[in-house]
């Protein structure tokens, strides 16, 4: 993942095999995390926390490793990032995916909440 600039600081990515860590001017900064499970069908819109909020080395990274590059949205103390995975189609149904993950930094940038959303919508 490549890096950005935010409010004076450069965020960068550490990526391994459990997933990424998140760096601020270089140095590996504390993170908590939340996974979240986002499903809209025809019926209604299903939102559900699947892991609370934990403190973690490595942020996982669910399906988005395979999704490539993502779009990223710095905004002052926060980023939205978001990996588009591949649509599947089933039947008369295609799913539209996405993992969205939402870092949320402290003040002093010296640590973030980082929140990750799985999304379907299938609704045809």
């Amino acid at each position: 993942m490549r890096g950005f600039d935010i409010d004076g600081h450069r965020v960068t990515f550490e990526l391994g095999d459990k997933g990424f860590r998140v760096l601020v001017d270089g140095a590996v900064i504390p993170v908590t995390w939340e996974l979240q499970d986002h499903h809209t069908t025809n019926v209604r819109t299903y939102e559900e926390v699947l892991q609370a909020r934990h403190p973690v080395d490595w942020v996982p990274f669910g399906h988005s490793r395979k999704a490539g590059e993502p779009s990223i949205y710095p905004d002052r103390r926060a980023a939205y990032i978001r990996f588009y995975i591949p649509t599947t189609h089933i039947y008369n149904t295609a799913f539209w995916a996405s993992e969205n993950v939402w870092i949320s930094f402290a003040p002093d940038f010296g640590s973030a909440e980082v929140t990750t959303t799985k999304s379907v919508d299938s609704s045809t």
